[in-house]
């Protein structure tokens, strides 16, 4: 009996202190791992029924003996139990079954006491038995199951149970058939010289009997009106009934007590995103005068709660929130349109209208009819992100996170658009270029090949996946200005074309054939950059590695000598001086086709703004003087200085140019009308230019070269000028040659004494 009213407390103990302060936590309603043993749609529940009486004290009979009695009467239960979902806030338990490693087990305990007094005689005090114990037990006998249902409404927070009052007085009558009886009694001891008190068991015939619990009344039908429901935020937690017992012959107390234990079915809130992985922010059309945009397409994200044993989940949605957190705030909505924008808004809502307007970062739907829904994303940025959470409250105080299945699992931060955690740009996009282990502000590009030691275009991944807004791309021929998203592997180039002529399209054409780069081109008028020339000013929080430039191109001018001129070596500094086309054709004699060389020219100056060299320098125009010297040889001077004038065929070009000035001198003579010796005393010398390529000079290295110059007259080897062919033709090269060395044959004018222009190249600001 002893260890019975342990294990009794220990129970009371237990569930007091469930009662007090344990709570279920999160992970009763929505668990990942359902207990073994439950079907869908059921949970398990803990039952536990407590009745304890005592019989009411007792007049002795006429021996003087007195009764007494106690008894206990336990029930505990491990149910799987249907949970089922009649309306908002409604719910019911039903159909209880047995799990299969519990159950539904009872215990039985009625202790009686007989106290008879000694009887006194004629021969002195006669000893009879004067006190008898019998306890009585049934232990861990399995019963029938419930009849009932447990009916519970969340939002008035109470529960009942209907047709429960027949179940205890079953179960008890189920127990008294199993009970085992122990009878212990005690006597008097009077051959043993003194008063022994032994034990003598009884036989398995219950004598003192009273059937104390039998006695005790009890309505259990009180239970069919609502009691109070008890629990924590986000699970049903421990209910309790407590009834002070009320008999003929016993009184004493019972409990009722049930716990879901587990919550209704393991459950999801599952998002899904249709296009999700293909899905990046994009706008259509802005309108800065009117401060219009219109978005690209949406993003469709849907939002349900599911069960995971693919039953119909028997909740309702009380709210479900839709947030977008961390959303970008990007100036302008490319990065250089509009141009050096002030308009910080969101680029990406949860509202089809200008965010500027309407910050709308978070929507609630409230008491939902079914279990999903749908909401769009719009984009106003080509280059905005944002990390959506999807939040489900249900009726019963559930909360649920949504998630999204994607390459790193289940995630209920949902990143838009699919990207990884450290990085603001598309996932597939990364992967398409190469770049997927690339930081977002790295600026590696590697094509074409250029100085080593100097990578990139000016440009981040982000800067190039964001994109640009540009007038035209010079490599297409499609000419419609608008938005354009640049290559993260290939060195692109802008161009503000103050020009916007044949010529300059032509040339920055070469540029794009010479380098291989990618070149885009900007129009005064088109709104997309002023006199600053600043490509990515709208950089804002976007990682970058700083302010990037396009190169300039200027309309002729007279201040302008006669070939194109490239002021600074880099894009920030450069602008390119554009000459008349007259001024470069008058300077150049040699020209065959001149309006081709003059826009090759120009394409030069457009390189140099990159950083590529001319091969050399000191090709000039020489003016080359001639006359009879002392020694009766043509005597040619540069300057003070006397070369040598002959053709490539080795011809000496002196005499022939002594002979024709003497024979003019002659003829003139001749003619009385020209004045006599006077007018044969100015031909006694003669002049001659010719522009003359120095060895190593502008002329100089590979015939591929396309900064090599190809009109020279003449070249100047040591102190002898060599005349060209007549009719002679230069290779014209369109490359940038990745050698200084020259392979032309004849070698004229030597190799280029700077470094090979396809190792030089370097569009970017920052190298």
């Amino acid at each position: 009996m002893r260890q019975h009213l342990v294990r009794k407390f220990a129970i009371a103990a237990c569930w007091l202190a469930i009662l007090t302060g344990w709570t279920i936590g999160e992970r009763a309603l929505g668990q990942e791992n359902p207990p073994n043993g439950l079907q869908p749609g059921e949970v398990q529940v803990r039952l536990f029924l407590s009745m304890t009486a005592a019989l009411k004290p007792q007049p002795p009979n006429d021996e003087g003996a007195i009764n007494t009695a106690t008894g206990s009467f336990f029930v505990e239960a491990s149910f799987a139990a249907k949970y089922i979902s009649v309306s908002q806030g409604k719910r019911i338990l039903r159909n209880f079954r047995l799990l299969s490693a519990d159950g539904i087990k009872g215990d039985l305990t009625e202790t009686h006491t007989y106290i008879k007094p000694n009887k006194v005689g004629e021969g002195g005090v006669t000893p009879d038995p004067a006190i008898s114990y019998e306890t009585w037990e049934a232990r861990g006998v399995s019963l029938s199951l419930p009849q009932f249902d447990i009916e519970i409404d969340l939002a008035a927070k109470t529960w009942l149970v209907r047709e429960f009052g027949d179940d205890p007085q079953r179960w008890f009558g189920e127990l008294s058939k199993a009970q085992s009886e122990v009878g212990v009694q005690f006597d008097f001891d009077i051959h043993a010289g003194k008063a022994v008190w032994k034990p003598i068991l009884l036989m398995p015939i219950p004598t003192l009997n009273q059937n104390v619990l039998g006695f005790a009344q009890s309505d259990f039908g009180n239970l069919g009106q609502p009691q109070p429901l008890q629990g924590t935020e986000g699970s049903l937690g421990v209910n309790l009934e407590s009834k002070r017992l009320e008999g003929t012959d016993s009184t004493g107390d019972w409990l009722f007590l049930w716990e879901i234990r587990d919550s209704s079915p393991a459950l999801e809130l599952r998002v899904t995103a249709k296009g999700y992985a293909d899905w990046r922010p994009s706008v259509k059309n802005y309108d800065p005068d009117r401060q219009f945009i219109d978005p690209g397409s949406p993003l469709s994200v849907t939002a349900q709660v599911v069960d995971l044993t693919g039953e119909i989940p028997a909740v309702h949605v009380k709210e479900l929130r839709w947030i977008l957190h961390e959303t970008s705030q990007l100036p302008g909505i490319a990065m250089n349109y509009p141009y050096q924008s002030t308009d910080t808004s969101w680029d990406l809502s949860l509202a089809k209208r200008l965010p500027s307007q309407d910050k709308k970062q978070e929507l609630v739907e409230e008491n939902l009819t079914t279990l999903k829904s749908s909401v769009n994303i719009y984009p106003w940025d080509h280059g905005g992100w944002s990390t959506l959470r999807v939040e489900a409250t249900l009726d019963d105080g559930t909360k649920l996170q949504g998630k999204l299945k994607g390459p790193e699992g289940d995630e209920t931060k949902i990143r838009l658009p699919d990207r990884t955690a450290d990085s603001k740009i598309h996932r597939k996009w990364k992967r398409a270029y190469g770049i997927a282990n690339e930081s977002d502000n790295m600026d590696e590009d590697n094509f074409p090949s250029g100085k080593k030691s100097a990578l990139g275009d000016g440009f981040s991944n982000f800067e190039e996946y964001r994109g640009f807004y540009v007038s035209t791309e010079v490599a297409s021929k499609n000419t419609r200005k608008g938005y354009v998203s640049t290559t993260p592997i290939l060195r692109d180039v802008f161009f503000y074309d103050r020009m916007k002529d044949q010529d300059s399209w032509a040339a920055m054409r070469l540029f794009v054939e010479a380098s291989w780069a990618g070149a885009y081109v900007l129009h005064p008028g088109d709104g997309f950059m002023d006199e600053s020339r600043l490509m990515n000013g709208n950089r804002g929080a976007g990682p970058t590695q700083g302010a990037q430039h396009a190169i300039g191109i200027r309309k002729p001018s007279s201040a302008v000598a006669w070939r194109a001129l490239a002021i600074g070596d880099r894009p920030r500094t450069a602008d390119v001086w554009v000459p008349y086309f007259s001024s470069f054709e008058s300077n150049a004699p040699k020209l065959g086709r001149g309006q081709d060389l003059y826009r090759r020219n120009i394409a030069q100056a457009l390189l140099s703004a990159c950083g590529v060299q001319f091969p050399g320098a000191g090709d000039k125009d020489y003016t080359l003087t001639i006359k009879r010297g002392a020694d009766g040889r043509p005597e040619i001077k540069t300057g003070n200085q006397v070369v040598t004038l002959r053709h490539e065929s080795g011809h000496d070009e002196g005499e022939d140019w002594l002979g024709k000035l003497e024979q003019a001198t002659s003829v003139r003579r001749r003619l009385k009308d020209v004045g006599g010796d006077k007018a044969a005393e100015s031909l006694k010398s003669d002049t001659r230019t010719y522009y003359v390529a120095e060895q190593g000079g502008q002329h100089s290295g590979p015939l591929d070269n396309i900064m090599r110059d190809t009109f020279a007259e003449a070249y100047r080897v040591g102190n002898t000028i060599i005349l060209l062919p007549k009719g002679h033709k230069e290779f014209v090269g369109s490359a940038l040659s990745i050698t200084s060395t020259s392979d032309a044959q004849p070698n004229r004018y030597g190799d280029s004494t700077r470094p090979a222009p396809g190792n030089e190249f370097v569009p970017n600001d920052h190298r």
